[in-house]
């Protein structure tokens, strides 16, 4: 009786919306692409505010990939440094979107948002940059509270997910229980939005395996170098190929002689 009486009510309203999956895969795009420049916008505001430059956030984020040389290295690491904020935000974009509906009220989807940026604020903080981006961490311990600050702003980005899936999808039953699809800008392109995922899924997969090659890219890279020194001979203590840009990083190089096992070099990156 209650179902009856529900379609009922729904067939007597003339409307029925229904959240698609693609709705909540563009609206999740789209929160994140929000919640990604609001974050990196006030972490540039705050860096050239206080003197560090405009672009040093963006560089700090191309460290990930070109280590520290990124300070340096100009307008690639900053491209870098961009394109790795809005990879990451879109992805946990939509990942939240996953979770929210239409329904969703503003007041709740901005609690959650900013829970989640939170928490994304503590894992990075303690966990992610100490080990992955060390220079990042060293940069971000300069302006502690900036980078909080920074992360509920995304958090505010993600809060705006129900709105876009209200304007990203929307399916109708008129008064003559005709069904009527409203097509979205959104929807004309779900072919090349589902290409986009996969190229961004494809690229974080790279990014997480070149991690588990650095043995065997240490080992083939030391031997190929030896292969071509006469009468002195390298150790490596540790190569890096990331596999997003084709960077390979040696740490701890050093030369012996074949005759007198002395280094030749100090240990450089």
């Amino acid at each position: 009786m209650v179902e009856g009486s529900d379609a009922a009510d729904l067939q007597a309203s003339g409307y029925v919306y229904r959240t698609s999956l693609g709705a909540r895969f563009a609206a999740g795009i789209a929160a994140g692409i929000v919640g990604g420049v609001l974050m990196m916008g006030f972490m540039m505001t705050y860096a050239s505010v206080t003197g560090m430059g405009v672009t040093m956030p963006l560089k700090a984020l191309g460290a990930l990939v070109y280590g520290v040389e990124s300070l340096v290295a100009g307008p690639p690491a900053m491209l870098v440094g961009a394109l790795i904020q809005l990879g990451f935000s879109i992805v946990l974009g939509i990942l939240f979107a996953l979770f929210v509906s239409r329904g969703t009220s503003t007041m709740a989807a901005l609690f959650a948002g900013i829970a989640v940026g939170i928490a994304i604020w503590v894992a990075m903080d303690l966990f992610v940059l100490p080990f992955t981006n060390p220079t990042m961490a060293a940069r971000v311990a300069l302006m502690p509270l900036a980078y909080f600050i920074a992360h509920l702003l995304y958090g505010v980005g993600l809060a705006m997910t129900p709105a876009f899936i209200r304007t990203f999808t929307k399916e109708r039953l008129n008064p003559g229980m005709e069904r009527v699809a409203e097509t979205q800008p959104i929807r004309k392109h779900r072919r090349l939005l589902w290409i986009g995922a996969i190229f961004a899924a494809l690229i974080v997969a790279l990014f997480i395996a070149s991690f588990y090659l650095d043995g065997m890219i240490r080992a083939r890279t030391q031997a190929a170098m030896n292969q071509k020194l006469k009468g002195y001979h390298v150790e490596l203590a540790r190569a890096h190929l990331q596999l997003v840009g084709g960077l390979l990083t040696l740490n701890g190089l050093r030369s012996f002689s074949r005759r007198i096992r002395s280094p030749r070099s100090r240990t450089f990156r």
